[in-house]
């Protein structure tokens, strides 16, 4: 009998263990379909796939790459650029809980003031645990 109890024991610890570390160890990142009303003019607006781009869910919006906008864990965040390598493509983002990082990949001219890009959207959350997404979207005026 004190066999089983403890076994139940280590179950039962095992199990608690299992869900506090799942419930710590990540975060989502949520799409979301209107826009903020702080866009205006020229944008970016990154989607997890083709199919989320054509049906307007987003997962990351910018507004002249100033000012940034990602639901996560089913919370709006707005972001900050604090560094950018225009060169290199990649723009850095922050917030008070996150750090929001585009990398540009790809870059096709889809009319006189707009281009189709293909991105890696990498979030960071302040204990160092990453979201790491391709992304595909559109830049323009």
């Amino acid at each position: 009998m004190k066999k089983i109890a403890s076994i139940l024991i280590l179950l039962s610890f095992i199990v608690f263990l299992f869900f506090s570390l799942r419930k710590n160890s990540g975060f989502a990142i949520n799409t979301f379909s209107n826009l903020p009303n702080e866009l205006n003019g020229g944008s970016c607006v990154f989607s997890l796939n083709i199919k989320d781009f054509d049906n307007g869910k987003y997962v990351f919006v910018n507004d002249y790459a100033n000012f940034g906008y990602s639901v996560i864990n089913n919370e709006k965040e707005n972001f900050t650029l604090e560094k950018y390598d225009t060169d290199k493509g990649i723009f850095n983002y922050e917030n008070e809980k996150y750090n929001l990082e585009i990398h540009i990949v790809k870059s096709v001219s889809s009319g006189t003031e707009s281009s189709k890009i293909g991105a890696i959207l990498t979030i960071t959350n302040k204990n160092n645990i990453s979201v790491v997404r391709n992304v595909v979207g559109e830049c323009g005026s």
